[in-house]
């Protein structure tokens, strides 16, 4: 029992929206550096890299920091570097262009050959240039411009948390609008067969005024059973009222609710339009429209939310 009520009382995970835009910007390792984060809808993760020269080889780490702080959703991660001097931009690799001045003078005294190595010429080799690049192996992030970077996300984790608890509270609102027409429905149902069965009645009974007897409800038995089957919703709204309950505990628990809600959503769709169909009632076919209305603008809903 106390576990229940500490799971009960357990706080509802914070939930993500899906559109937002975060930027840092500061001196990191890299100079100069602005870092913007933008995000939009998506059924998955998605992230696409504008980096700046100086990132290269940069592309997991980053990859990894959005990853870390977000789940779902179409991101662009922009990096811009300005090096405050041409000192802290590495435009000659020198470990590639000592390795070519020793292999060519080897081969220049052993072929003998005059040595006029110059420094045009030692440019010209692939390899030994490099102004940023030259592909380079994954390296880790710098920590000052990994800090940078954590911030953006951080901006953006912002954005999109009030986003989400704005979908949050719309998709709850419309959640007790869809309560409030089923508990009609519910009302309204029992009332049917009563209903038809008197009209059946009276209709018969006029028809056989001033002849020998009147129908009974024995005679009508039959056909009013028939009628109560056609009419017969109380699956449907059975499971619609388990989906409801389904969906009020998914918003409660929080965190990535997204897909489950729009799985939710679907089938009580599914389960609305069955009522529809099923009922013969101007009421209920009024509160089946609503419902619908209601369902389909959850969905838009549902569909910003990781």
């Amino acid at each position: 029992m106390g576990s229940t009520q500490q799971a009960a009382r357990r706080p509802r995970e914070p939930v993500q929206g899906m559109t937002g835009v975060g930027s840092a910007a500061g001196r990191t390792e890299l100079g100069h550096t602005v870092v913007e984060v933008r995000s939009v809808n998506g059924r998955g993760f998605a992230a696409k890299l504008r980096l700046a020269d100086a990132c290269m080889g940069m592309e997991m780490g980053l990859e990894q920091s959005l990853r870390a702080r977000v789940r779902r959703g179409s991101l662009t991660l922009i990096v811009e570097a300005e090096p405050e001097s041409a000192k802290g931009r590495t435009m000659v690799d020198e470990a590639v262009a000592a390795q070519a001045v020793e292999q060519l003078r080897d081969l220049a005294t052993r072929l003998g050959l005059v040595d006029d190595l110059s420094a045009s010429s030692l440019l010209a080799i692939p390899g030994v240039l490099d102004g940023g690049t030259r592909a380079r192996a994954s390296v880790p992030l710098p920590p000052a411009f990994g800090a940078l970077v954590g911030e953006a996300v951080d901006a953006l984790v912002v954005h999109r948390l009030a986003e989400g608890e704005a979908a949050l509270a719309a998709v709850q609102e419309g959640l007790a609008a869809l309560e409030t027409r089923l508990a009609a429905v519910r009302e309204r149902v029992p009332q049917l067969v009563a209903e038809h069965r008197a009209r059946l009645l009276k209709r018969v009974n006029e028809f056989l005024d001033g002849r020998a007897r009147a129908l009974s409800d024995q005679d009508v038995l039959h056909e009013v059973a028939l009628f109560a089957d056609r009419v017969d919703v109380s699956e449907e709204l059975q499971r619609l009222a388990e989906h409801l309950r389904a969906l009020r505990d998914t918003l409660e628990r929080g965190g990535e609710v997204g897909r489950t809600l729009e799985f939710l959503l679907q089938e009580v769709l599914r389960e609305v339009n069955t009522l529809g169909s099923k009922s013969p009632d101007v009421a209920i076919a009024h509160d089946v429209v609503a419902m619908k209305s209601t369902v389909e603008k959850l969905k838009e809903q549902a569909a910003n939310l990781e």
